[in-house]
Order: C-alpha cells, then structure tokens, then sequence
C-alpha cells in the first residue's frame, strides 16, 4: 500500500506541475477543466492498473518496491486507524457543511428563474451558487443593490455545474486526504472556475474595466463555505491577468497535444507492468507483491 501512495502522490505532482507550467496561463478553461479533473482520476486510478507485457520492461513500481519495507502489524494498524479517524471527521465535516446549506435554502425565501433559483438570505453575504441555487442577501436583491454582472458571474457557475466539481473533489479529498497536493489542485479548478464565469461576464456586457472594479470592491469579503462557488476569490490579480491574456492557437493546440505523451509516460512509470503476460506471474512488477518480500 505504501508503494501505491508514493506513485499517486508522484502522479499528481508532475500532472500538477505540467499544468503550472504549460496551461496556468493559457486561455482554455474548459479544456484546462477537464484536465485538472482528470489528474485527480489519473493518479488515483493509474497506480493501480495492471497491464501485461510480452517484452521485458523496467518502470518505476519495481524501483519504490525495491526500497519499500514490511511495516510491522500494529504499526499497520495504527497507521489504518488514523486513517480511518481523520477520514470520519472531514466526512462528518462535509456533511456538516451540506446540512447548513441545505437547511439555509428550505428556510429562505426563493425567486425561481429560468435555470436557477435566487435564494434571499438574512445575512450579509456576496452572492455565491450551490447546485443551481444563488444565494443573495435578500436586502441588496430589494433594492437592486446587486449589480447584474454578478449575477451573470453566478449564472455561469449554475449554467457549467462547478458545483458538481467541487463535491466530486470534495469527496476525493475525504479518502485521498494523505496527499498533501490535493489541496493545490483544488485550489486550481476552483481558480479556473472563476475564469470561465469571468469570460461569460466580459462577453456579455463587454466591459472589463467596470467589471475589474466590481471585483477590487468585494475582494475583502471572505466566505468560508467550501462547496460553494463565489464572485470572491483569493487570487483576485491572477483573473485581472487572464481577462486580458490572449494566446495564439497554436500553442493552445500544441500543448493539449503534449497531454497525450504524457499520459503515455506516466502509465508506463506508474502502473503495474507485468512482463510475460497475463498467464506469467514470474516477472510482475507489482508493487504489493514486490513489498511482500522486504
């Protein structure tokens, strides 16, 4: 089991560090969406898959295994409870943090729109969206205190479903919260999440400028609710760059193509090869089998 931590901490951090590098920067959020997505899947799943090989072949299970050793069995077993603990208390914390929304939006008032519903709250809050629930304070929405822009902001955010990302990776975190990089990638399709909306507000009422000033006049509000996408985000200066970034289709092109070589060469260091086939257990490169034997 060691061995398969270190490979899916490995995994991601270089699928991480290529997005740092390579795609950060670039203006393609939807495909900069799916790919942070599909990181966390990869290096969850890859470190585990098996594949059967007629070829002699080295990868990088066989070098972890190699230096891996037997932990003794009542470390093991601590090691499983502490596990086990923390897991229960970011669950019961997720479950917490889903009870108070839900029972925010049972007892709010609610405006139905077309694909979303405007909750109006008591408190002071920016607007921010849960599923397709946009919650507002209900004096600001009286008196027209919101400006529209705004609401296309949270609209978008309804419209994409960024709200089914973040449970996916909430959840993720939950049983994958010994991986000190799953914090960064969260941070960073929360980030592109802003930039899809961003792009929708700049598009439809084509002024930046207004826009930016919208965004400096609430950059001090926090909100502390992890499942929900909001106008106010930390890296407020990452999204004033990106409103005016633009990139030739050619390199857009060019570096979504580097994605599949990569992912070649992170199956082939980080899965388990199996050399001679499926009916040949002699020559595997199984990390779990390897570890056995130290």
């Amino acid at each position: 089991m060691q061995v398969y931590i270190i490979n899916s901490i490995l995994c991601m951090v270089l699928l991480l560090g290529f997005y740092m590098l390579f795609l950060e920067k670039k203006k393609m959020h939807q495909f900069n969406r799916f790919y942070l997505l599909g990181a966390l899947i990869f290096s969850i799943t890859v470190p585990s898959l098996k594949i059967g090989l007629e070829n002699e072949i080295t990868n990088i299970n066989s070098y972890v295994a190699s230096i891996s050793y037997h932990i003794p069995e009542n470390y093991a077993t601590i090691a499983l409870l502490i596990y086990l603990g923390v897991a229960a208390i970011l669950m019961l914390k997720f479950g917490l943090t889903l009870y108070t929304i839900i029972r925010k939006i049972k007892n709010s008032k609610k405006i139905h729109q077309e694909h979303a519903v405007i909750v109006l709250v008591q408190n002071e809050v920016l607007p921010h969206t849960f599923l397709h629930y946009v919650f507002v304070n209900e004096n600001d929405y009286n008196n027209n205190l919101i400006e529209q822009e705004l609401f296309t902001h949270e609209f978008t955010h309804v419209r994409e479903k960024h709200t089914v990302d973040i449970l996916f990776m909430e959840i993720l975190h939950i049983f994958f919260w010994f991986n000190p990089f799953m914090i960064p990638i969260k941070k960073a399709i929360r980030l592109n999440h802003e930039y899809i909306a961003d792009d929708e507000v700049i598009n439809t009422h084509k002024d930046a400028i207004s826009y930016q000033e919208i965004l400096l006049n609430i950059a001090t509000w926090k909100n502390r609710n992890v499942l929900t996408s909001n106008a106010n985000y930390s890296a407020t200066k990452k999204r004033f760059y990106m409103m005016y970034s633009q990139n030739s289709t050619f390199k857009k092109r060019a570096v979504m193509l580097a994605v599949v070589p990569l992912l070649a060469v992170l199956i082939f260091f980080f899965a388990q090869i199996t050399l001679g086939g499926e009916h040949s257990d002699e020559h595997s490169f199984s990390p779990y089998t390897e570890a056995e034997h130290h």
